[in-house]
């Protein structure tokens, strides 16, 4: 399971390029902050969960993720307890199952708060760099 920025790639597009060194940094900031709050918002049973939580910054790219195949199920809850975010049913579909087991666990989140809580915090640390205003993130 892995979480990419897909959406207002014009912004993220036009930092990369006016700002390079500070994204980065930026960038850089936020994939170890997100790793950091998946890994200690995700549920302890043996650990393996929480250990396989990694992400990693290749060029202007940054990805967070899990390496352990029961992580969705996880994230998004099993059977009638699906919870999936607005935005995600497209990636979230894949984990669906073909009903033929009914296991109903609830979703116990933890990436996605994390992806949310520090994007946020990531969008505003680069519009402070736009300084004359010319993009804007809304």
């Amino acid at each position: 399971m892995k979480i990419k920025v897909k959406q207002n790639k014009t912004f993220f597009t036009y930092f990369a390029k006016k700002y390079k060194e500070e994204f980065v940094e930026i960038l850089t900031e936020t994939v170890q902050n997100i790793e950091t709050d998946a890994t200690s918002m995700a549920p302890v049973d043996l650990g393996i969960l929480r250990s396989s939580i990694n992400g990693e910054v290749d060029g202007l790219n940054g990805v967070v993720g899990s390496t352990v195949r029961y992580s969705p199920y996880i994230e998004f809850g099993t059977g009638g307890l699906v919870d999936v975010p607005t935005g995600l049913e497209d990636y979230a579909i894949k984990f669906k199952g073909a009903g033929i087991k009914q296991v109903n666990l609830f979703p116990r989140p933890f990436l996605i708060p994390a992806f949310k809580k520090h994007t946020a915090i990531m969008l505003a640390e680069l519009e402070k760099l736009d300084l004359d205003g010319t993009f804007k993130s809304n």
